[in-house]
Order: C-alpha cells, then structure tokens, then sequence
C-alpha cells in the first residue's frame, strides 16, 4: 500500500535507467490524450498522472513513499484505460522500487518520472533523499490486484457507504439501465444526466431511443439537440447527424455547442476542410468552448508542430473575451519553465473566467503538478468556492494547502466535503483527514 504526494516537478538530471511499459499503443492523437494513465488505487479505480482529453505527448512526475515503516521495496501497478477503472485489459504493468535505505513509512520519498509519446510509455525512478541508490524493475508474471476472474468490462457504482461494485456490463445493459431509463423518462434533467453517463460508459446503442425522448420534452432545445446528435454520432450515423444540427440552426439560429458536433459530422465523413471552417465559426462565436479550441489546436499541431499549435491558441487568446485558450498556453509556460508569464494569464483567466469550476481545476491542477503550491493559495484559495464549483479543484486546493502545513484551512474545506455526504469522495476524505491530523 502507498500514497502518493501529486507534485510535479522537473526531470531530473540524474543518469537513470528508464523502463518502457508499452509501445504500440492507442494513447495519443491529433495532440490529444485519448486514454487516462496512472495507478491502479485501493478501490481498483485509476488515480491518474495524466488524463484522457490533456495535451500529448505528456510527460511529469510524482512522489511515492511506502506506507509502513521499513518496508524494503514499492510496487506499483500502471493502468491505461479510456475508463476510470484498472482491469486486466487495462493493465500496462508492474514495477518493483528497491533499493533505498529503511526508513519509517513516508520517509523514504521515492520520484517516479513518466514520458507519454510516440504510443509508448516510459518510466524511471529517483531518490529525492538520496539515501541510497534506488532501481527500478518490471514485476514479471505479475498477479494483478484487480478481479482476475472477470472475463468481461464492467461498470462501477457506489452504495450510499462509499463502497464501490463492479458489474458485468451486459447484465448492467440488460437487467439496470432500462430501468435507470425507465425511471428517468418524464424527467428532462435526470433523463440528460442518465444518457451522458451511458454514453460516457460505452452504452452508445442504447442511447438512441432515450435522447429522441429527450429532444420531445426538453425545454432546453440546445441541449436535447447536441445530445441527439451525439447520440448519432455515436452510433455512425453521419450525415443523419449533419442534418439534424443544420435543421437545428435552421429554427434556433447558430450555437457555438452545435457547430462544433456539426463539425464532427463533416469530420467524420471526410470533409475535413468544411469541418475546419465550421470550427473556426463555432469558435468565433464562442471563444472558449473547450472542444471546439482543442480540436483545432491539435489539428494545428497535426499540420505543423508545435509552432502551428502554439500560434493557433494565440490566435484564439486574442478573440474578445476568450480565457480558455490561455489554459494551454499557460501550461506551455510553466512547461517551459516561464512561471511569471503563466501567472500574467492565470490572472486574466481569472478576471473572466472566475466562476469556471474547469478553470480553476487546471489551473490549480498544473500549478501543483509544477510545484507552485504558493500560487494556489495566492491565486485560487480566495476565490473557491465548493457550492458554486463543485469538488474538482477541492482535491488540487486540498493537495496544496496539506503540503504547505495550512492545517486549519485545510481541515475547514474538509469539514464541507464531508457533509456533501458524496459516497465517491469516502477515500479521499479518509486520506486527508488522516494527512491533516498527522500535519499539526
């Protein structure tokens, strides 16, 4: 058992020998991460180091220490999934740490480095504390902690007590969702909720019928329309698709949400030059729709590198009110070591964009993961706020406020978690009520 301190900092320059999990693999395109890499946690979900939708290629690191005392090695377990959970299709594999001198538990603070690029992953070790010269190695026929016995993917729900159930996706499919449909179906809002979580957990034919109900009594003609469509899309149906957005703006003008899913509909039948255009007018209208500015800023770096990427994102920075641009080329800046000019747009972010629970869950998010856990109590502590954006950036300002021994702040944004009473928030509550009772 470990825990894992989520602070990224630079490669070291240390001479290591670097251990290449995978290659050949589905993980990265058009400049997107298509999969969430990370380790296999406690409750067999994935804590990630990099997570489906961020940028590719990915690289960073994170710190480890064993969690009693003396233990003579760490073992990890690498997942790779589109899906939040470690199975054994996930699985990438295992690595044994030694070498370090014993220690008590959390003394021995061991750095694992990750690089994602080319469809390969790479991993290496090093020993902050230098007490010893730490290896690293791959765990050969290793016994995953997962369910060996599950021979199909499955779905994860919670009870009420936070405890978290796999179940076989064709029974979840033929004996749970109509009734989870059924239950839902004269309600628009938890009708929405339920078909975005059978899209999300690959049930893409069985949303059809539900979102047609939607689109008859949504009030919200935007929304039942964009999941519709999707719904479509999912199932490759294309131009169906394609004609049902322009019948759309047709009646209710145009809309950032639906050019964008238009512009897939082109995408996907080959169109990519219409699909472009259609892009740039979504993105015209609405500057900061975050689909709309990552697909054409991959597509950017598809066509020209780097550069191309970088000089599109500006582009869009530059349109009146635009803030989401400035995400990615602040994330660029503190890549490149360029903290003082991140800090110049996470402020002009946070002029616009304060309310934005994703704005403030990157932001905190790649200040933390550079160590810039100063600028998270500076920049976004003052303006959280759990009613109005949610857990996400909780867990970052959480991180934060643990790490600079800020107990008392700490321990009053925990007290308001817990009486979420939110059954997937046990673990991380159980973590860091015992990390700040350990902190004073």
């Amino acid at each position: 058992m470990l825990k894992g301190i989520l602070s990224k900092i630079k490669r070291s320059k240390l001479n290591v020998n670097k251990i290449t999990l995978g290659e050949n693999m589905d993980i990265g395109k058009n400049g997107i991460l298509q999969k969430t890499f990370g380790l296999r946690i406690n409750d067999d979900s994935i804590a990630p180091f990099s997570k489906v939708g961020e940028s590719y290629p990915a690289k960073g690191s994170y710190t480890f220490s064993t969690s009693e005392d003396n233990q003579d090695h760490i073992t990890l377990e690498f997942h790779c999934s589109s899906e939040n959970f470690a199975s054994k299709d996930s699985f990438v594999g295992a690595v044994r740490i030694s070498g370090y001198r014993l220690e008590a538990a959390k003394e021995p603070m061991i750095r694992i480095h990750y690089e994602i690029s080319s469809n390969k992953i790479i991993v290496w070790a090093t020993n902050e504390k230098v007490n010893g010269h730490v290896s690293l190695a791959i765990i050969d026929n290793y016994k995953l902690k997962s369910d060996e016995n599950t021979e199909t993917e499955s779905v994860s729900v919670f009870d009420k007590e936070g405890n978290r159930h796999n179940i076989r996706k064709d029974e979840y499919r033929s004996n749970i969702l109509p009734g989870i449909f059924e239950r839902s179906w004269d309600d628009p809002q938890k009708l929405y909720n339920v078909i975005i979580s059978a899209i999300n957990d690959g049930f893409n034919a069985e949303v059809i019928d539900p979102a047609k109900r939607l689109f008859e009594i949504d009030k919200n003609h935007e929304r039942s329309s964009t999941i519709l469509g999707i719904s479509l899309l999912k199932n490759e149906y294309y131009n169906e698709a394609q004609k049902h957005y322009e019948n759309y703006m047709l009646k209710n003008g145009k809309s950032g949400v639906i050019l964008t899913n238009l512009a897939k509909a082109y995408s996907f039948q080959g169109n990519e030059t219409r699909a472009k255009e259609v892009l740039w007018e979504a993105i015209e209208l609405y500057p900061n729709l975050d689909n709309a500015v990552q697909w054409l800023a991959a597509i950017a770096r598809d066509s020209g590198g780097e550069e191309d990427y970088l000089q599109t994102l500006e582009l869009v920075s530059r349109i009146d009110g635009s803030w989401y641009a400035d995400l990615w080329l602040a994330r660029n800046d503190l890549e490149k070591n360029n903290k003082c000019e991140a800090i110049v747009r996470y402020k002009k972010i946070l002029a616009l964009a304060s309310d934005s629970t994703d704005a403030l869950y990157m932001i905190s998010g790649d200040l933390g993961k550079h160590g810039a856990l100063e600028e998270i109590i500076n920049l976004i502590y003052p303006v959280y706020c759990l009613e109005k954006h949610g857990t996400d950036p909780a867990m970052n300002v959480l991180q934060a406020l643990l790490e600079l021994g800020y107990s008392d702040q700490g321990k009053s944004l925990l007290s308001k978690l817990k009486k979420l009473d939110r059954p997937d928030l046990v673990e991380h509550i159980h973590y860091y009520d015992d990390a700040f009772t350990k902190c004073v």
